[in-house]
C-alpha cells in the first residue's frame, strides 16, 4: 500500500533554537560559555536564521509485533529492544524525516575554510536547530493518543542501517531531497529520521539519551 506522506516546514524565525542546546553541543555540559563565545554563537546564529530551510515528510503507519521477533512496520521488520520497550502498547506510529537544508552545510563548510572556530559553532547550532524543528513537527501531530518521545536509528541498539528503509518509504529523497550516503550518512548532514509510537498513555520507559549505552559521549545529557 502506497503511504500518505505528510510534508511540513517552518519559516526560520518560528523555531527557536535553545541556548543550552547549543552550548551542549559545543561540549560545555551545564556551563555557560564566557562573553566571547556567547557573541559569536549570536552572530553566527544570524547568519544560519539566513541559511535555513526547515523541511519535513512523515507518515503515521500501524505497528504490531512480529511473531518471529522484532516490529513490523509497512517498509520491514525492525529489530531493537530498545524500540520495542518505546512502543510497547502502541499500534500507530509517526515516522518521519526532518532536515534544516543544504544552506545549514553550506554555512558550515564555508566558515570551516575561512573561520575554522565558527565552523565549530555553526554545527552546534545547526544541530540544536534541526532538534528544535524535530519537537515542533512533533507538536503538530494531532489525533487522539500519546505521542511517544521520538527514536531514531542509532539511539540503542536502533540500528543506523534503519534509515536507508525509511527514507525509502517517506521518498524523502524526491519530497524534501534527503539522500543516504553508502556510509548510512545523511545529506544534508543535519537530518533527522525517528520513530514516535502513540500509545493509550504516556511513556514511562527512558527515551533519548538515557536509552544510549555510549556513556561517556561529550554532547549527553546529564
Amino acid at each position: 500500500m502506497t503511504p500518505v506522506i505528510g510534508l511540513f516546514t517552518a519559516e526560520a524565525e518560528k523555531i527557536a533554537i535553545p541556548d543550552r542546546e547549543i552550548w551542549r553541543y559545543l561540549g560545555y555540559r551545564g556551563n555557560v560559555p564566557d562573553g566571547a563565545v556567547l557573541e559569536q554563537i549570536e552572530a553566527v546564529r544570524r547568519e544560519f536564521l539566513g541559511a535555513v530551510q526547515y523541511k519535513a515528510c512523515f507518515a503515521k503507519t500501524k505497528t504490531r509485533r512480529n511473531d518471529a521477533g522484532g516490529i513490523f512496520f509497512p517498509f520491514g521488520t525492525v529489530r531493537s529492544k530498545a524500540l520495542e520497550r518505546s512502543l510497547a502498547g502502541c499500534e500507530e506510529a509517526y515516522v518521519f524525516c526532518a532536515t534544516a537544508g543544504i544552506g545549514a552545510d553550506r554555512l558550515i563548510s564555508r566558515y570551516a575554510v575561512a573561520e575554522p572556530a565558527r565552523s565549530v559553532i555553526a554545527d552546534a547550532v545547526a544541530t540544536a536547530a534541526v532538534e528544535a524543528f524535530c519537537d515542533s513537527l512533533c507538536a503538530s501531530f494531532g489525533g487522539s493518543g500519546y505521542l511517544r518521545p521520538r527514536f531514531s536509528p542509532g539511539y540503542g541498539d536502533l540500528s543506523l542501517e534503519y534509515q536507508s528503509e525509511v527514507l525509502r518509504y517517506l521518498d524523502a529523497a524526491r519530497k524534501i531531497n534527503v539522500q543516504l550516503t553508502q556510509s548510512m550518512m545523511m545529506v544534508p548532514s543535519k537530518s533527522v529520521t525517528a520513530i514516535a509510537g502513540i500509545g493509550r498513555e504516556q511513556c514511562a520507559v527512558p527515551s533519548g539519551c538515557r536509552t544510549c549505552t555510549q556513556k561517556d559521549c561529550a554532547y549527553r545529557r546529564r
